[in-house]
């Protein structure tokens, strides 16, 4: 109800008990009229007194204001002290309900939230204008700052809290305090990390009960700044282990879905007693979702696995494993019919049942790379890295296979598989790349070697000349690349005709073909030992233009490298990835940021040949989300953002783009369509054509088709016409896919299984099948004529797996997980690879008791969960 004040009349409340211990009051309000007036708010212990005073311009938005009612107050009243124009008030209460916690902080008065006087707080907006916020600046002294919110009612529900704040300074802090509706100390509330937007942070928890909250910024340095953007509830439960059994109950979990306990027909569960289940009469509509809670983001590598069953209630039909994209915060099951499956009956009773059990999450700080690694080439070659060995087959002109020879390998059945011979760097190898005729390997120690064709300088070797085409030029005495005093390689990248190494520290340096600025050099003037050059090669006037640009590229020459060479310019971002292009780079930083210089398309404008381009003049690629990932094909680039998007630009002649038309884009406007609730989390980018492995594990590929590297059983272009991405967009047949690896006419995918599957161009053996016919251009090729032998011999694990042990076993608990102790550290028996007989192994008797495998808890054969019972022998 509102009630309105005039000119000098009084508003009176009801004469109520006295107040004991802290109140507060809360009211919205806003004015009526043309004039700017004031009013005063009184309370009543026994004789009247201010307790606030506040004004307003005419016709003003509604407000929230808030006034600490002083102890043993009875009454309250409103007074008017200048102006005619009306009071409007509503809404006055003591506390308030969950979701009114939410605030937009850039409009921080119309908030539940507020600020000591003097406190410190200000409004301000970004330099773009589009979001405000609340910033406090920090004091030599150390200063504290805080904002509360108001009482919280009783909570009915669970509920998450996702907070966005910015810490800038040495010593910049923010907690986020609970304190009990009746008082006492402020404690500080749990709170986990959420999914960061630099440089925005996020956090995020569990909402308490009845209480009041606080955010306290603690700031120590001048330098310190805070400042807060939003606070968000959701009625959705948080828990930081999302995994359950639906053993008595849901674990978090919301959805139209019933125990199966409810059900009298003995279907055995996955494990344990109970699981989660609807059938479809129960649907109401063509789906039904199971929601987890929220969980937080703790910058891990999430897999997820669980049992699900459909169509009946046989046997669990299929165990999942899969892994979450890098931001995910809450997942869902959604079971789905199309209406033209159904037959025609409507929703028929029992039609489709689906059983979900033994939701399993797996977490780790770094993801466990598989032992193979391959390194497709932007032409006819490319390399394998495993177990610190090096491989490389296919074309071989320049002797960029690295062999002491220019002939092609894998297009016979005996140059392939094992007996393919390893290139020997004197060193273990931890990466490669592989450009048009050069290739390149990143040495455990850091350092970098290269070979191959050097007419751009692209092996940086000092010279023109090529390596590897006679014998004995590949080996442990090739030099290594020559980056400067105390450089070490942290990872590479091969272009067309450059190469790129972003060192230890995050720098970045670049060499080779310069032409359209790609080496972000800014060149436009030749150096003095570069004009003898010319004078000493040219002869005359009429070739130094060209042999000008020829003399930018950098690695042509020993005097190029080493201290000489400069790193590139990239602001204060730290690079976390390079990808390269036909003539552009473009780099990833640890902020999620896109840099991109040369020229992305012929045609295209060229960043990076000129002064004063790079750095901090150098654009950043706005995707609204942090990036990943990045690839990148001949001419065109594609992103991979936090939430699993995919976004691509650049040249787009055969759909390459995704985006169901030929358009040429040279930002990132829109969204690969990968299908209805289809998320990648991984990309890859080949000549003209681009890959996604989506969380199913399955690979979609669109774009340029001619040799059948899309591996569809044809050779039509997809995403170059409308109705070709999206759901109708065909995924292989690489079965589950851990990678995607295009080269330039090819694309080879590694299983799950550390299996090659490489369909396309097969010409000079460059799909190492031993043939030089195309695969993957006809249906019949797919399968397993397009699965390579293995290159390299299993590798037996090391001496470190010292025992097996299960984890709960105890006198009273006979039953647990099988887990192994290696290296001193005890952990679940859950990775790819440990199949049914490695577990029998384990499962033999053990120091007089035994091991009783009592239930494999199998997933697809690649995924391994040991449930096991000691028996006495």
């Amino acid at each position: 109800m509102q009630h309105t004040c005039s000119c000098q009349e009084l508003m009176q409340s009801p004469i109520f008990a006295p107040v004991d211990g802290e109140w507060i009051l809360y009211f919205s309000y806003n004015v009526h009229g043309q004039e700017t007036s004031s009013w005063q708010l009184q309370s009543w212990d026994g004789a009247w007194t201010s307790i606030g005073e506040f004004s307003a311009s005419a016709q003003v938005e509604a407000r929230i204001a808030h006034v600490r009612l002083p102890a043993q107050s009875q009454a309250l009243r409103f007074l008017k002290k200048s102006g005619s124009a009306v009071l409007l008030l509503s809404r006055l209460r003591l506390e308030a309900t969950v979701d009114e916690l939410n605030c937009d902080f850039g409009a921080a008065d119309r908030c539940y939230w507020f600020e000591p006087p003097g406190s410190g707080w200000v409004q301000a907006t970004g330099p773009d204008a589009s979001s405000g916020y609340l910033q406090v600046n920090g004091s030599q002294n150390g200063s504290a700052f805080y904002l509360d919110s108001i009482l919280i009612g009783a909570i009915y529900g669970s509920y998450t809290f996702f907070l966005r704040f910015q810490l800038v300074g040495p010593t910049a802090a923010l907690l986020l305090q609970q304190r009990g509706g009746s008082g006492g100390d402020w404690a500080d509330l749990a709170t986990w990390p959420g999914v960061s937007e630099a440089p925005w942070q996020q956090l995020m928890g569990s909402l308490p009960e009845t209480t009041r909250l606080r955010l306290l910024a603690t700031a120590n340095s001048t330098e310190d700044v805070i400042r807060i953007q939003t606070f968000e509830v959701q009625n959705i439960a948080f828990s930081t282990d999302i995994g359950c059994g639906f053993e008595g109950d849901f674990c978090g979990w919301q959805g139209p879905w019933s125990s199966s306990a409810a059900r009298t027909d003995g279907v055995p569960p996955f494990r344990g007693e109970t699981f989660a289940y609807i059938p479809q009469a129960q649907w109401g509509t063509l789906e039904a979702i199971l929601a987890s809670p929220f969980f937080p983001n703790k910058g891990e590598v999430v897999d997820l696995a669980f049992a699900y069953r459909m169509m009946g209630w046989e046997l669990y039909s299929l165990e999942v494993k899969l892994r979450l994209p890098e931001a995910t915060q809450q997942i869902r099951f959604r079971g789905y019919l199309h209406a033209a499956m159904n037959g025609g009956c409507g929703f028929c009773s029992n039609a489709v049942d689906i059983a979900i059990d033994d939701i399993f999450i797996l977490a780790m700080k770094v993801a466990v790379p598989p032992s193979v690694a391959v390194h497709p080439g932007h032409q006819l070659h490319m390399c394998v890295v495993a177990f610190g060995l090096l491989k490389c087959f296919g074309h071989n002109d320049d002797g960029q296979l690295g062999y002491g020879h220019v002939e092609n390998l894998g297009d016979d059945p005996l140059e392939v598989g094992v007996g393919l011979p390893t290139v020997n760097l004197g060193s273990e190898v931890v990466e490669a790349c592989v450009g048009h005729s050069h290739s390149c390997a990143m040495l455990r120690e850091g350092r970098l070697k290269c070979w191959g064709n050097g007419h751009y300088g692209q092996h940086g070797g000092g010279s023109t000349a090529t390596i590897g085409d006679e014998p004995n030029e590949v080996d442990e005495r090739l030099p290594a690349v020559n980056l400067g005093s105390g450089a070490k390689v942290a990872q590479i990248a091969c272009g067309f005709h450059h190469t790129c190494a972003v060192l230890h520290g995050g720098t970045v340096k670049c060499f080779g073909s310069n032409e359209w600025g790609q080496l972000g050099l800014g060149d436009t003037q030749l150096g003095p030992q570069s004009e003898l050059q010319v004078e000493a090669c040219c002869g005359s006037c009429i070739l130094c233009a060209s042999a000008s640009l020829w003399l930018r590229n950098r690695g042509t020459a020993s005097h190029e490298m080493g201290d000489a060479l400069p790193a590139v310019n990239l602001g204060n971002a730290r690079i976390t990835q390079l990808v390269l292009g036909y003539l552009c780079t473009c780099a990833l930083s640890e902020a999620g940021k896109v840099l991109c210089w040369g020229r992305l398309t012929p045609g295209a404008p060229v960043l990076g040949n000129e002064p004063g381009e790079m750095g901090d003049q150098l654009p950043v690629l706005d995707f609204g989300l942090p990036v990943t990932q990045l690839a990148a094909g001949w001419y065109h680039v594609c992103a991979l953002l936090s939430d699993g998007r995919v976004r691509c630009w650049g040249g787009n002649p055969y759909g390459q783009l995704g985006l169901g038309d030929t358009v040429t884009r040279l930002t990132p406007v829109s969204d690969v369509d990968l299908g209805t609730g289809m998320m990648a989390t991984k990309i890859a980018a080949g000549g003209h054509h681009s890959c996604a492995v989506l969380q199913d594990e399955t690979l979609q590929c669109w774009g340029w088709n001619t040799y059948g590297q899309l591996g569809v059983g044809h050779t039509n272009n997809i995403g170059d016409n409308s109705g070709e991405m999206g759901d109708a967009l065909v995924r292989t047949s690489a079965g589950r896919v851990h990678a995607a690896h295009p080269g330039g006419k090819h694309t080879c995918a590694l299983q799950t299984d550390e299996a090659m599957f490489c369909f396309g161009y097969g010409n000079s053996g460059t799909l190492g099948l031993g043939r030089t016919d195309h695969v993957g251009d006809n249906p019949d090729e797919l399968g397993g004529a397009a699965l390579l032998p293995p290159l390299f011999l299993p590798q037996t694990p090391g001496q470190e797996l010292e025992q097996v042990r299960l984890s709960s076993a105890s006198s009273s608990d006979m039953n647990g997980w099988l887990e192994v102790l290696h290296n001193g550290s005890s952990a679940l028996i859950c990775d790819d690879g440990f199949d049914v007989a490695a577990a029998t192994v384990a499962c033999k008797d053990r120091r007089g008791k035994k091991l009783t495998c009592a239930g494999w808890k199998g997933l697809e054969a690649s995924f391994l969960l040991v449930y096991a019972s000691i028996k006495e022998s």
